[in-house]
């Protein structure tokens, strides 16, 4: 995955789940961009087009 520090995201869909499924969802999406952000929302974008994913997750 490329790390990058901001994501242009059109029509974001937004996700809320724990750190753990987070983290599966994470790996479903290896061939996107993504940023982690310090509040624990990731959004993932794919490289053909503006649509991303936000995940909001809790640490437990």
């Amino acid at each position: 995955m490329i790390k990058v520090e901001y994501i242009k995201c059109i029509n974001p869909v937004h996700v809320r789940t724990d750190k753990k499924t987070a983290e599966k969802i994470m790996q479903m999406f290896h061939s996107y961009l993504y940023a982690e952000k310090e509040d624990g929302i990731i959004m993932y974008m794919p490289l053909t087009h503006g649509q991303c994913i936000e995940i909001e997750y809790t640490d437990n």
